[in-house]
C-alpha cells in the first residue's frame, strides 16, 4: 500500500532528479540556484507501557524554545526505548519498541511531523530492542537487543525509508542497552556484563564483524557517545556513578582506557557531546541533574564544568541540537523536556525556564535538522 508519506518522500527527492536533468552540455551550469529550507526539530520517545508514542517539537533557533508540532504525539509501539533520525536531510525516523519487539519507521514532513511509512513496524527478531544507531552513510541502521544479546543490521531504502535485514546478527555482551557508530565502527554498551562490544562495519554491505573481546567499563553502562572526530568514546555507568573514557585506535577500532573513571551524579543514564567536540554532558537519573565536562582535544580527558544543574524528575536522556547552542533533557518522571543554553566558551548550562510537556515517561530524545531542497533552473 502506498501511503501519503510514501508519496511525500518520492516528491522530496524529485529536486535531485531535476538537478540532474537541468542544463545543457557537461560544461554548462546545471542550475541557477538551489534553495534550502531548514527546520530544527526534536523527537522524544515516550516509554508508555503498551501504548508508546513520539512527541515532536520545532526548535526556535534563536531562543531554544520548544513548540509541539500539530498532531504530536504520534503513535509508536509498546515501550519505545530509542529514537534516531536517518538521511542527510532528516527524512526518516526510527523507534525501537522494546515491549512489542519491533522498529517503527516514519517519514518526516517539511515541518518534522511524522507519518508511519508502509511496512512499519519492522520485526526486530528475538530479544528486547533497546537502542538504535545509524551509519554515517545513512544507508544502514543498527539495533541492539537485550535478552538475546544481539546486534542486528538493516539497510535503509533511500527512497522509502523501509528497512531490510542484512547479514546475520552478531553477539554482544549481556544486555546491550546503548549503541553508537563512528566511521566504520560500532560500539554497544552492555549493562549486565559491564563492558563495551566493538564491531567493524563493512562500508559496502553494512554487515558487522566483531573486533575481539569486549572492553571493560564501569558498573551497568547504559549510554555511550563518540566525539565528532571519532578519537574518543565515553560511557555512562549507572551502577558505579561514573564515566568511562577511551581512545580509539583508528586502524582497528579497538579501545584503550584513558585511565580512572570520572565521577558523575547518581545513576547516570545518558551522555551527549556538543557538535564542536569541546563539551560532554551526562544526565543523572538518581540525582535529577545534568553534569557538564570539558573535553581535552588532545588527550580526551574530562574536566568538570561547575556543579551539576537541576533537571526534572528522573531525567533519562539528553541531546545537544546541531548548532551546539542548546541542550535538551527528557525527564521520565515528570513527563517533560528541560531546555538549557550552552555557554560557547565554557560549556556551562543555563536553564531556559519551564520545561515543555511531553508524553508519559519520556525515555529518549534526538535533535536534528530537517532540510528541504528546491531547484530553480
Amino acid at each position: 500500500m502506498v501511503t501519503r508519506f510514501d508519496r511525500f518522500l518520492k516528491a522530496s527527492v524529485a529536486p535531485l532528479a531535476l538537478l540532474a536533468a537541468c542544463g545543457g552540455g557537461s560544461d554548462e551550469p546545471i542550475c541557477a540556484r538551489a534553495v534550502v529550507s531548514e527546520r530544527y526539530v526534536a523527537y522524544v520517545a515516550n516509554n508508555i507501557n503498551g501504548t508508546g508514542s513520539v512527541s515532536a517539537y520545532d526548535i526556535d533557533r534563536t531562543s531554544g524554545a520548544l513548540r509541539a508540532l500539530a498532531g504530536s504525539p504520534y503513535a509508536a509501539g509498546a515501550n519505545p526505548n530509542s529514537v534516531v533520525v536517518a538521511g542527510s536531510d532528516g527524512r526518516f525516523a526510527y523507534v525501537a519498541n522494546s515491549a512489542s519487539g519491533t522498529v517503527s519507521a516514519y517519514g518526516s514532513g517539511a515541518d518534522g511531523s511524522l507519518g508511519e511509512i508502509a511496512g512499519s513496524p519492522f520485526a526486530s527478531g528475538t530479544g528486547l530492542p533497546r537502542a538504535l544507531a545509524v551509519h554515517r552513510s545513512q544507508n544502514f541502521l543498527y539495533l541492539a537487543s537485550s535478552g538475546s544479546n544481539l546486534v542486528r543490521a538493516y539497510s535503509i531504502s533511500a527512497e522509502t525509508g523501509r528497512l531490510a535485514a542484512i547479514g546475520l546478527p552478531v553477539a554482544a555482551g549481556s544486555d546491550p542497552m546503548a549503541i553508537a557508530t563512528s566511521g566504520n565502527f560500532a560500539y554497544a554498551a552492555n549493562a549486565t556484563s559491564n563492558d563495551v562490544s566493538a564491531y567493524l562495519i563493512d562500508a559496502a554491505t553494512g554487515t558487522l564483524s566483531s573486533i575481539g573481546a569486549p572492553f571493560a567499563a564501569g558498573t551497568m553502562p547504559l549510554a555511550i557517545a563518540v566525539d565528532p572526530t571519532g578519537r574518543f568514546i565515553y560511557v555512562a555507568n549507572s551502577g558505579s556513578n561514573d564515566i568511562s573514557a577511551y581512545s580509539v585506535t583508528p586502524a582497528t577500532g579497538a579501545l584503550t582506557s584513558l585511565g580512572a573513571r570520572v565521577p558523575a551524579g547518581s545513576s547516570p543514564t545518558g551522555v551527549a557531546i556538543a557538535p564542536n567536540g569541546k563539551f560532554l554532558y551526562v544526565v543523572n537519573s538518581g540525582s535529577n541533574d545534568v553534569s557538564a565536562y570539558s573535553i581535552d582535544s588532545t588527550t580526551g580527558a574530562l574536566a568538570a564544568v561547575g556543579a551539576p544543574v537541576p533537571a526534572g524528575a528522573a531525567p533519562r536522556a539528553l541531546s545537544v541540537e546541531p548548532q551546539g547552542k542548546f541542550l535538551y533533557v527528557a525527564n521520565s518522571g515528570s513527563a517533560n523536556v528541560s531546555a538549557y543554553s550552552i555557554d560557547a566558551a565554557t560549556g556551562a548550562l543555563t536553564s531556559l525556564g519551564s520545561p515543555a510537556a511531553s508524553g508519559a515517561i519520556p525515555f529518549a530524545i534526538t535533535t536534528f535538522i530537517r532540510r528541504l531542497v528546491s531547484i530553480a533552473c
